[in-house]
């Protein structure tokens, strides 16, 4: 507040209600110019809406005003069900892999799938909860019949 061009401070009350009851109460003292800040962690305020008195008394001047907010839980984004078919061929450098297993999961998640396969060649559906834009991992095992084992991952997104 101003008087006569010369800045004085003023005496700042700020109340903070949910409903009736008062939830915060700060005092301060506004610059020369009249301006007061006050910094709202949100320490002790749970979802809901509130409302917020502020007094300034510069001993000459009273000024009083009011305000509402909210505090809102902001919308998590869903996961989507989506099915997966991984495919492929298990090959040594010496040639195909006649028999085994190959597990398949998404890294990260409590996702994956195993089956068994003939033939060098396997399938494996695999179902998990994903979000869209989303970069995830499909770490692929293959083991053979004699208990070695091939590693291979596929990076991809849900778009």
């Amino acid at each position: 507040m101003t008087q006569d061009g010369v800045g004085t401070a003023a005496n700042i009350t700020l109340k903070i209600y949910k409903g009736d009851a008062l939830r915060i109460v700060t005092q301060g003292e506004s610059d020369a110019d009249g301006k007061y800040y006050f910094i709202l962690d949100g320490s002790g305020l749970e979802i809901g809406e509130y409302s917020v008195n502020l007094t300034a008394d510069n001993g000459t001047h009273l000024a009083n005003c009011s305000d509402t907010f909210s505090i809102q839980v902001a919308p998590s984004p869903t996961c989507e069900d989506t099915l997966l078919l991984i495919k492929g061929k298990s090959l040594y450098a010496e040639g195909g892999v006649v028999s085994g297993r190959v597990s398949v999961g998404v890294e990260g998640t409590k996702y994956h799938n195993s089956t068994s396969f003939t033939n060098g060649q396997f399938s494996v559906y695999l179902r998990a909860c994903l979000y869209r834009g989303k970069r995830y991992i499909v770490n692929v095992i293959v083991t053979d019949s004699a208990n070695r084992q091939g590693t291979s991952q596929i990076i991809f997104s849900i778009s």
